[in-house]
């Protein structure tokens, strides 16, 4: 066989996989290996198969030529459960290991807890004194014990460059020993990225500025972060009435040393013009900074009554004066609009960069002022133009509309954005009445992800076709969030509606919100039909991730878990999963009584290997399934 024919062939695999595959096969293989894959000095575990993962996290800790040769980590996946715990319990016995070596002795049985005794005092050398790259990411919050054996024994040598890790967003109360890792043991960094892959919080002050019995106004002078601090990001600051001097009074204990500010503020004024922090407040508050030269906010003002299209023209002349136009930061593009719902005057810089933060939009989108023009909108009058900026940095995007709301095409077309990918559309429980036959003159394309909101009074009324004509419109959506109210409607009422069959069919992850279900006795009428319907190749041939969020009532659903996962593992041929997950949002006796950690279970009577991972504390179950 020919290396080219080779390489083909290993184009349709991942790393990995490969070099789970194809080492030490011969030595002309580990030649092409080292060439092409990086053997022994790159590994990345996050898109490979079970047995891949399995073999690789006991080989690479232990194997001379991986813990002298590695210099680039990845780890872990949405989809991989229990990646970072594999790898990290197999470097734990490494340590011990090389512990007991080197004093001479042998184990016959090596435990976990001598690691951590290990780690307690800090006799412990990194595993890969080579490593110059680790990029972790964490599908649930990991235990301290593990973050430990991951920052000394994995991350802690001097040869380290770059670390990123993307955690869930519970998993910041371990803050202190990841910046405790940094300031000792990072000496030649040069990139260190640390984020929650849900929300991030880079200052975070509880409570509200100016609402009794939360925070006092003493606040200023306890807070005592550094006072060169050059980067200063306020996620999600909320303040109650005159009380913005507070906001103005912690950002000019920095004034001589902040560089980059990002501010996203609700402020809570009830309309009250001479109170709202508006933008000559921002821009008087920014001159003061003499080294800023990033600039990001996004600002919520709330009112009681909807303010005049003047008071909204005012609210941009703000940003009309020559600080936002040609001052020190250059031109900022600033958008404001009045959010009809939830009553409140949203104002915010673009490209918008809070993408964490979901952005909440009636058909109001249309009237939003500008302070400049987009490049290029001198010429046209293109909505995907006028608003090319304001798509860059959106995740998520929530449309509120009323109950038989009449949607103005012109709204439809704002919502394009051609250059855009990715992006989310939640809709809310009233979908609107779209105009007859719009699919034939537009396509919302860049939507790979579809949530509906939905609540058990909405049922009663319920209207399929203003729904389908939703999904009419979003030919590239992968991946569904929807309640199993809704999804129990469609599988009584609706198994024909040829639009609904074909978007099903499209999806490859399905999201079902549980919380409705509070009985057993729901467990039981609900479940199975609704697993009948999902767990079949005719309705989603291509579905490979299944998650159930919210489910309650935790005693009596975990009475019924097992005949739910029995149904599935039963079925295993009428469906392609590769993962599934229960998530529950109590945390019972029952429950935490259970065994936490891995299993590896072999179907002797089907071609597949299934991972389960639990995780009690999380109060959930997760399954890596992978067929032979």
């Amino acid at each position: 066989m020919s290396n080219e024919v080779i390489l083909c062939i290993w184009d349709q695999l991942s790393s990995a996989d490969v070099i789970y595959s194809f080492l030490n096969l011969n030595t002309r293989m580990n030649s092409l290996l080292l060439e092409f894959h990086g053997l022994y000095k790159q590994l990345d575990l996050r898109y490979c198969s079970l047995s891949a993962c399995r073999f690789l996290c006991r080989q690479v800790p232990t194997m001379f030529e991986w813990r002298l040769g590695l210099t680039v980590l990845k780890l872990g996946s949405p989809v991989r459960c229990s990646q970072v715990d594999l790898f990290v319990d197999e470097v734990a016995k490494s340590v011990v290991a090389n512990h007991y070596e080197r004093q001479g002795k042998s184990a016959d049985k090596i435990s976990k807890d001598i690691c951590l005794i290990l780690i307690a005092y800090k006799h412990i050398q990194p595993i890969f004194p080579q490593l110059v790259s680790l990029h972790i990411f964490l599908t649930a919050s990991a235990n301290e014990d593990t973050i430990n054996t991951l920052l000394l024994a994995i991350a802690g040598g001097s040869a380290m460059r770059t670390f990123a890790l993307s955690s869930c967003a519970n998993q910041t109360h371990h803050s202190r020993a990841f910046f405790d890792w940094l300031f000792r043991c990072s000496v030649n960094l040069t990139q260190y990225k640390l984020q929650p892959s849900i929300a991030e919080y880079d200052v975070n002050i509880n409570g509200i500025i100016g609402q009794i019995n939360t925070i006092d106004q003493n606040l200023i002078t306890k807070f005592n972060y550094p006072k060169k601090i050059r980067v200063f990001i306020l996620r999600n600051l909320k303040i109650v009435g005159p009380n913005c001097c507070y906001l103005e009074q912690l950002v000019d204990k920095f004034n001589n040393t902040l560089e980059e500010f990002s501010l996203f503020l609700t402020h809570y004024c009830n309309g009250e013009l001479d109170i709202c922090f508006d933008g000559h407040r921002l821009a008087a508050l920014c001159s003061r900074l003499s080294h800023l030269r990033s600039l990001h906010f996004a600002i919520q003002l709330q009112f009681i009554e909807s303010p005049s299209r003047q008071i909204l023209y005012d609210f941009i002349e703000a940003f009309r004066t020559p600080f936002w136009l040609d001052g020190p930061l250059g031109r900022i593009r600033v958008c404001v609009n009045y959010h009809q719902v939830f009553d409140h005057v949203q104002i915010f810089s673009l490209p918008y960069t809070f993408f964490d933060n979901t952005i909440y939009r009636t058909i109001d989108l249309i009237d939003a002022l500008f302070n400049t023009s987009e490049k290029g909108q001198e010429t046209s009058n293109d909505l995907s133009i006028t608003l090319r900026s304001f798509w860059c940095g959106i995740r998520c995007l929530f449309i509120s509309l009323v109950e038989k709301q009449k949607i103005p095409v012109s709204f439809l077309y704002a919502l394009q954005c051609p250059p855009s990918q990715n992006k989310t559309l939640v809709i809310s429980h009233a979908r609107g009445i779209l105009p007859d036959d719009i699919d034939d003159h537009l396509q919302l394309t860049h939507f790979a992800t579809l949530q509906l909101m939905c609540t058990s009074d909405t049922m009663t009324n319920y209207d399929l076709q203003q729904l389908t004509g939703w999904l009419r419109l979003l030919p590239n959506t992968k991946c569904l969030f929807v309640s199993t109210n809704e999804l129990n409607y469609w599988i009584t009422n609706s198994r024909d509606n040829e639009y609904l069959d074909a978007f099903l069919q499209r999806l490859d992850r399905l999201h079902i919100e549980c919380s409705s279900i509070i009985n057993k006795h729901l467990n039981e009428e609900v479940m199975i039909p609704l697993l009948s319907f999902v767990i079949n190749k005719r309705h989603f041939p291509r579905l490979e991730c299944l998650r159930f969020h919210e489910c309650k009532n935790i005693s009596s659903a975990w009475c019924s878990i097992d005949k739910w996962i029995d149904f599935i593992f039963t079925h295993i041929n009428e469906h392609q999963l590769k993962y599934l997950r229960f998530s529950f949002i109590e945390n019972e006796q029952l429950v935490t009584d259970m065994q936490t950690g891995d299993e590896t279970i072999t179907l002797t009577d089907q071609s597949c290997i299934v991972d389960i991972h639990r995780l009690v504390l999380e109060s959930r179950i997760s399954f890596w399934i992978e067929r032979k």
